[in-house]
């Protein structure tokens, strides 16, 4: 359809821009739920400086994030969040993204997938051992045990050493700029970093910490001289010409950022739910017995199927990254509605990963949706926990094999009852991740 022809999307008019952001901020999940609900699966919100344009549809990702992305780059709401997260492959475009993306690849192939995988199993145990130490106990949030898990593998993996101690600060440093990317995703004029306002200041802080660590790790990764591991891979690109020193380290910002906190998130939600739902529990428990009295390693997990569709139907429901933004560089057309020059695309993963044009009751858990059997005929942009195209994450699959292991090593022994009586409030800290607002207050029992 040509552009001239083509309407604009439905959806409200916003006269003051102000109002807006006002109603976004107070509950942006709570916003496009709404909007959606009146206006339909594809909508316009008219506004100034800039429109935007919601999105739910799968056919309409293939359009904006698959075959037309020069069309549908970035933009400014990933520019304004360079500050805190440098330009490594998350907010990066052009060939500085196309060149990078090459180098840190190579450590993500299938082959060398498994080098990484094999550094899950002892952060895994070392996890389950820190948690069987509470077996009894009083109920604790088991939210900062989750990052703290993940970061560990992130660190073991991506720079090859147990450096858990100095991870836990590096990690606390990387959830406290979430109120700065808050402000600037979510303001009309974000205050300049430079400017000493409370938030200013609290992030200044945090980025000394994470990019203090970050350039410790790498001189400590320099000294040992490996070359096997994803730093030691990038030290090399350096070394030859490839690669920056500071596009090192703005790799390594963004690898263990999307590297734990997907993970931390989803380990979270999913023994919520595996304590919600005994039934299930018991089907991951019987997987991970079935392996013996040895901690699960990568080889096993064609045999933790079931335990590998937790992990998807948790993303399903509680994808962390929620939905993305692009902005439209020229007038447009997708699903026969005007996408206007300069205006913010909103694919709304979290919105269509419970259509229940796509999903049998999209609301409840149901791990096994994700069978060969019930998946056929699917679309498959319909579950894009991770995005598509080729900016889908680079560590997708080691990020679900990961939390794969993490749950049967501890389904092992032990088990997590959630505190009776408490619902969990799966939201959004400022614009960042969906997390667990108010945490997940578990206790810690051994099974046997």
């Amino acid at each position: 359809m040509d552009t001239r022809s083509a309407p604009l999307p439905p959806g409200p008019r916003y006269t003051n821009p102000l109002k807006f952001f006002r109603e976004l901020r107070a509950d942006p999940l709570g916003f496009y739920r709404r909007v959606v609900a009146e206006y339909g699966d594809i909508g316009y919100i008219d506004m100034r400086p800039r429109p935007q344009v919601w999105t739910i549809r799968p056919e309409h990702y293939r359009e904006v994030l698959v075959k037309n992305v020069d069309r549908y780059p970035k933009g400014i709401a990933f520019e304004r969040l360079k500050v805190i997260g440098g330009n490594g492959l998350f907010f990066s475009e052009g060939e500085t993204w196309r060149k990078n993306r090459k180098l840190v690849s190579r450590s993500f192939t299938h082959r060398a997938l498994g080098n990484l995988l094999v550094h899950i199993t002892g952060a895994a145990v070392d996890f389950t051992d820190r948690m069987a130490e509470r077996g009894g106990g009083p109920a604790f949030d088991i939210v900062p045990e989750m990052a703290r898990v993940a970061m560990d593998v992130a660190c073991r993996s991506f720079f090859g050493d147990d450096i858990l101690e100095r991870a836990i600060p590096l990690s606390a440093a990387l959830w406290e700029t979430a109120e700065y990317a808050d402000k600037a995703m979510n303001s009309l004029f974000p205050p300049p970093l430079w400017i000493p306002t409370r938030v200013n200041r609290k992030t200044k802080k945090a980025l000394r910490v994470m990019f203090g660590t970050i350039d410790d790790l790498i001189e400590d990764a320099r000294r040992r001289g490996e070359t096997d591991n994803v730093l030691g891979k990038l030290i090399t690109a350096v070394d030859n010409g490839e690669l920056s020193p500071a596009e090192l380290r703005d790799e390594m910002w963004t690898l263990l950022n999307a590297g734990h906190e997907t993970t931390a998130t989803t380990l979270g939600f999913a023994f919520h739910f595996l304590s919600q739902h005994p039934e299930m529990r018991r089907r991951v428990e019987a997987e991970a017995d079935a392996l013996g009295d040895r901690a699960p390693t990568p080889a096993d997990v064609e045999r933790l199927e079931f335990t590998n569709r937790v992990v998807l139907e948790t993303l399903r429901l509680l994808p962390p990254a929620w939905g993305t933004s692009r902005e439209a560089v020229e007038d447009g057309v997708v699903g026969g509605y005007l996408v206007p020059r300069n205006a913010i695309v909103q694919p709304l993963f979290f919105l269509t990963q419970r259509h229940p044009e796509f999903w049998d009751h999209p609301d409840d858990f149901d791990p096994d949706r994700f069978t060969p059997e019930r998946s056929a005929g699917r679309p498959p942009e319909a579950f894009s926990p991770f995005a598509l195209g080729s900016r889908r994450c680079i560590g997708e699959r080691f990020a679900i094999l990961e939390a794969t292991l993490v749950l049967a090593t501890f389904h092992q022994r032990l088990e997590f009852r959630l505190t009776p009586g408490f619902d969990i409030q799966p939201g959004l800290q400022g614009f960042g991740p969906m997390r667990a607002l108010n945490g997940i207050p578990m206790t810690v029992h051994n099974r046997h």
